[in-house]
């Protein structure tokens, strides 16, 4: 298994940092790691983005998240073609997994900008190009910056470069520009096991399989070399609008340099840190979630009146203004039927408006206006109120509603809480009881306070209820009633 993954990492160009070369290499061998290679390398790639909120998962995309409308598009570690073991357990990146997520972050209508967070020493050659084009396009469609907080370099930073604008850390690494074309030669190994290998090479085609061993060899594998070498160059000083001649010279011959001297040299554009960015991203793409009646204010701009000379036109008629020509005495002035008269205060210029605040400023300001406000249980609401581009004071009114709706339910839900650990009704219980059939005592409390009849006859509750029991015993008999 390991020398058919060595025989793949030798039979590709690579376009990476030579220390992480150096240790896939290892790995894929299972030799012994050279140490100083490894430290090399993670120690250029340690600086990770710093992001002070979390972001969740693109739905479907392989690792691409999603925050605040911003899609984050992750390059780290090494760079491959496609997912494999290697990047599987090395977390590294495969171009095929980040052209998909790019693909929905483009598809997804909640994605309003493009974040790609670089961290890569680089890697394989093949479908870096594509894959730079598809960014090259994308950032066409929706707001999209790279960031560099650890490092970009060579096919890393080919890839930054494709986003079109690139915020780096004052300590983030760039460079490493150029080609590494591997041969892994195993001739001495294979003559002490006793292995001999024996190849024929068609003769119309001798340089098929050039011996890295002969002149001819070395020459043939160093012009592959130079020549991806030059693509790399080229594609990357157009999409910088420098000149190879420049970016060479900024990196001392394709060597590594810091991210300060990257914006100097013009590899970056911007000193940044990751919240940095997401903040300008979400300013950038503001206007894009704004409501499309929604009308842009009058513009009150006051134009001069331009002035007319003797060989020009009347810009109201048209006509030609006749030249007047005059000797010792200075011109006329030259009257047309449509001018109208100008008055000297007309000229004068409007007061210059207040500069506009700084988007990103202006952007941060609102985004914490509305956490600041926010309740412990209005969170979600806020973030939504963040990523659809409300105002403070918006949030504040809907916060304000939404919790006068919370309180109205819950108190129609305690009221039919209460409703239901009532007891059921007796069937009927609603009816009035028939008087005639309590006891006297129930019988004359029950009658005597509705009844003045009964008041005015027997002048007494006590009279009215002895009378009640000898009714009962049978003492009297009702013969009828007045």
């Amino acid at each position: 298994m390991s020398a058919r993954i060595l025989d793949r990492i030798a039979g590709v160009p690579w376009l990476i940092h030579e220390g992480a070369f150096q240790t896939i290499v290892e790995i894929a061998a299972r030799e012994p790691l050279d140490l100083t290679n490894l430290a090399e390398w993670k120690d250029r790639l340690s600086t990770e983005a710093l992001a002070t909120r979390p972001a969740s998962p693109l739905p479907g995309a392989r690792r691409a998240e999603l925050r605040d409308g911003v899609a984050i598009l992750h390059v780290a570690g090494p760079i491959f073609r496609h997912a494999g073991l290697m990047t599987e357990l090395s977390g590294a990146t495969a171009v095929a997994d980040l052209a998909m997520d790019l693909q929905l972050a483009l598809d997804d209508s909640r994605v309003q900008a493009i974040l790609l967070d670089v961290d890569s020493p680089g890697g394989e050659v093949t479908g870096i190009p594509e894959m730079a084009a598809a960014l090259q396009a994308a950032r066409q469609r929706k707001p999209m910056i790279a960031h560099v907080g650890g490092g970009a370099l060579s096919a890393g930073y080919w890839l930054a470069a494709a986003a079109g604008e690139v915020w780096v850390s004052p300590v983030a690494n760039l460079g490493s520009l150029g080609a590494i074309v591997g041969i892994t030669d195993t001739s001495e190994r294979d003559a002490r096991s006793g292995v001999r290998r024996v190849e024929f090479v068609s003769s119309q085609t001798p340089n098929k399989r050039p011996n890295p061993n002969t002149p001819d060899g070395r020459a043939s594998f160093q012009a592959m070399a130079d020549s991806l070498a030059a693509e790399f160059l080229g594609a990357v000083a157009q999409m910088r609008g420098m000149s190879e001649e420049a970016l060479l010279e900024a990196t001392r011959g394709g060597g590594i340099i810091l991210g300060r001297a990257a914006v100097q040299a013009g590899m970056a554009d911007r000193l940044g840190d990751f919240e940095g960015v997401m903040a300008e991203l979400r300013a950038r793409a503001a206007p894009s979630r704004m409501s499309s009646n929604q009308a842009a204010p009058p513009r009150n701009r006051q134009e001069a009146p331009m002035a007319l000379s003797n060989s020009e036109t009347n810009p109201e008629t048209g006509a030609p203004v006749p030249e007047v020509k005059t000797e010792g005495a200075p011109p006329a002035p030259v009257e047309t039927p449509a001018q109208p008269e100008v008055k000297a205060e007309a000229t004068t210029p409007a007061p210059a408006a207040p500069p506009a605040p700084d988007a990103a400023a202006a952007e941060r300001a609102r985004c914490a206006a509305i956490m600041t406000a926010a309740t412990p249980d209005a969170r979600a609401l806020a973030q939504m109120a963040i990523n659809e581009g409300w105002t403070a004071e918006a949030f504040i009114q809907a916060q304000t509603a939404a919790q006068a709706m919370a309180q109205a339910m819950a108190q129609r839900q305690g009221l039919a809480g209460f409703q239901a650990s009532m007891p059921a009704p007796v069937a009927g219980a609603d009816a009035p009881a028939d008087a005639s059939t309590l006891p006297p005592e129930e019988r004359a409390k029950a009658e005597w306070d509705g009844n003045a009849k009964l008041r005015a006859e027997y002048g007494s509750i006590e009279r009215y209820t002895a009378f009640l029991k000898a009714e009962q015993r049978g003492a009297i008999r009702l013969i009828s009633k007045r």
